[in-house]
Formats: structure tokens, sequence, C-alpha cells
């Protein structure tokens, strides 16, 4: 039913009560396919904590909260989506924040390699391209070395919304069309302006993501239709262990054919070298 109903939770309409003074913590999503979401909470404003599983470095007050492709805000508020019900006795304030771990600013970080994509599509929108390919699984698109602290700059070199998500990690925005923002924490998706770009930093460090993985464009039909690509990250100190690993497997596969050849045909098992 896209375009036709908007949900909360999978329901039209929602129904909550709270406390007089109660402040709750709401974990809002955009994950519809295709539509931009902006939530307004009238009489009241939203107290931005957390964007994209990263928690702020400051607290941000929104009148309204833009959610687009893929992006999630934790946010605490007196009132509920829905009809409010306002029941019971007022419940007495106190620390509600939580007090995050400071982000690092990754302009400061040493930059190992700078990168420039393009999202394109076709005019009848039956292909969307990252640098006039679609995605293919078999391809491996980029290659990054476990460590390095890439820059990154997408170009949104077409009329339609496209929104950039990476897998695995999240990033720093430092510019908008070639304007610098502010350092406000890390996320893992970002609007891309049409007929405009966004550049990133993004830190290829963390101890779980050597591998392959995927970046997108967040717009479910664009991605359906071709608008993503492979990243591999390399560890050479993981890489060395599972070599390893493998050449202990392929020893034992030869001495276990050694033993059944052996008895099989009445030979002793010193004729194994063991």
């Amino acid at each position: 039913m896209h375009g036709i109903i908007q949900s909360v939770n999978g329901r039209r309409q929602i129904d909550l009560t709270m406390a007089p003074g109660e402040t709750q913590l709401w974990r809002i999503g955009n994950q519809s396919s295709n539509l931009l979401f902006h939530l307004r909470l009238a009489g009241h404003r939203f107290r931005v904590i957390a964007v994209d599983g990263g928690l702020r470095r400051e607290e941000a007050v929104e009148e309204v909260l833009h959610l687009h492709h893929g992006s999630r805000v934790d946010v605490l508020v007196e009132r509920q989506l829905g009809r409010l019900g306002i029941t019971g006795d007022p419940l007495a304030r106190g620390p509600v924040a939580p007090v995050a771990a400071e982000a690092p600013d990754l302009r400061r970080a040493g930059i190992t390699a700078e990168r420039i994509f393009s999202f394109t599509q076709e005019r009848d929108e039956s292909r969307f391209y990252i640098d006039g390919r679609v995605f293919d699984h078999n391809r491996t698109d980029v290659t990054v070395r476990h460590g390095s602290v890439e820059r990154w700059t997408i170009r949104n070199d077409s009329d339609d919304i496209h929104t950039f998500h990476i897998h695995q990690l999240h990033f720093q925005a430092v510019a908008v069309n070639g304007r610098a923002v502010p350092f406000t924490g890390h996320v893992d998706t970002i609007r891309i302006p049409e007929r405009g770009s966004v550049t990133v930093i993004i830190p290829f460090t963390g101890a779980l993501i050597a591998g392959r993985f995927v970046f997108h464009c967040h717009v479910l039909k664009h991605e359906d239709r071709g608008m993503m690509a492979s990243i591999e990250v390399l560890d050479d100190t993981i890489t060395s262990r599972v070599d390893g690993a493998l050449r202990r497997i392929d020893l034992l596969v030869r001495q276990i054919s050694l033993i059944v050849f052996a008895l099989r045909n009445g030979m002793p098992l010193e004729w194994c070298g063991l």
C-alpha cells in the first residue's frame, strides 16, 4: 500500500497514555520503502539525543523531525503520537538524558585516501547506477585496508532523491554541497541533495568490519534497480590467521586420508608417519 497508507508500528492510529510530567524515550525509524517523513508534535518539541544508533555530542531541540530513508532517531518527549491520554499522578522530574561517550571528530584524523562516487539513473527509472554500473554481487567495487580513514564525496547527479547508506559502520558528515557542516556525531545514512553532494569521513577501524559488505541508496526502488556497490575491507592479521587455519585443516585432511588408506590395505599406522 505504498503511498496510500502510512502507519505507526503497523497501525494507522495509535492510542497511548502517560502520566502528567512524564518524559519518554521514543525510537523512531523511517522504515518505508521510498517515502520521506516530516514529523511534528503539536505544541511540543523533540529533544534529539541520538541519530542512527549513535549518541549525539549534544542534545538538539527540534520542532520537526525530518526522516530520510532508513534514518533513525532517539528523542525525549512528553507526549505521544496518535490520540493522547493523560492519566495518573504527576511524576517527579529527574535526569533522563544519557551521558554520551564523546565520538571522535574525524576531521582531525589522518586521511589515507579520497574517493568520489556518482549516483545516476535512467530517465525512465528503469536502472539506477553508482559510477555508471548496476550492482553485481560477484563484483567487488571498492577495496579498503583495515585501519584506513577515508574521505568520500558522493554526488547526486540527478534530479531525484537519493540517500547514502553504508553497512557495518558509521561515518561523519563534513560538508554538504561543498559547505562545511558542524560536527554533531556519527551516522550511517545521509540524504544527498538533488544535483548536489555530501562529503563524509569513514573510519574503517572497527574490530568487526573486516570482510565484504555493501553501500547503497536507501530508497528501496533505487537499490533494487541497481544503485548498490560492494566493498571489501582487508585485514592482513585476520587473513594471516585464516591462511594458517586452512593450512592446518589441509594437513589434517591429508593425515586422515593416509590413515584410511593404511587401514583399508592392512598397513601399520607407522607407515602414515604417526
